[in-house]
């Protein structure tokens, strides 16, 4: 059931009072708007939105905007800067536990190791790889779901990476089936 226009801007109107659901609100209005300028292919005027935002935004709310900031540098192939960017969006995820999963992190995770791959830092590239296979299975454990362009995505990086495979039936995030592995080798 639609919760009907009226009372929706209502509850709008009434959560904009919040400091906080203003500043991610905000935040969010501007991913809509980038999103709307990156289809339509005018990636200057998106750049200047985005580092606008960048500086208008108090960092605990800037981690979509970082996201999104990696992601135009390696499409303008600058792995380094992006990879740094990532890095700054992945340092703010845990500041705001309420803008978390609007971060996306396993797109922060996952951008971030296909940029230190790119760069020519494989280790880095395998740790991230790492967290954005945990978050992808948290999430997938979390809510139900078989997200399969997610599992071919990171099927693709896992392989560029060079990590070693995973079971398939396994939920458990990577460092479980790590362990386990370790573990029973160990006892043999």
């Amino acid at each position: 059931m639609a919760i009907p226009r009226p009372v929706r801007h209502v509850l709008a109107m009434t959560l904009q009072v919040i400091p906080s659901f203003r500043k991610a609100n905000y935040v969010f209005t501007i991913e809509r708007k980038l999103a709307r300028l990156e289809v339509s292919g005018d990636y200057d005027e998106a750049r200047k939105v985005r580092n606008d935002a960048l500086q208008a935004v108090e960092p605990s709310h800037s981690a979509p905007l970082w996201r999104s900031q990696g992601f135009d540098l390696l499409r303008c192939s600058r792995p380094g800067e992006a990879l740094a960017a990532f890095e700054q969006g992945i340092s703010h995820l845990d500041e705001l536990p309420s803008m978390y999963g609007a971060a996306r992190p396993h797109e922060l995770y996952y951008g971030a190791a296909i940029a230190a791959l790119q760069a020519g830092e494989p280790e880095k590239a395998r740790g991230y790889y790492r967290h954005a296979a945990n978050v992808v299975t948290g999430i997938e454990a979390h809510l139900g779901t078989n997200r399969r362009w997610w599992d071919e995505s990171l099927e693709a990086l896992r392989r560029q990476v060079g990590e070693p495979s995973r079971t398939e039936s396994s939920n458990k995030p990577i460092e479980a089936d790590a362990k386990e592995k370790r573990d029973s080798s160990a006892s043999r």
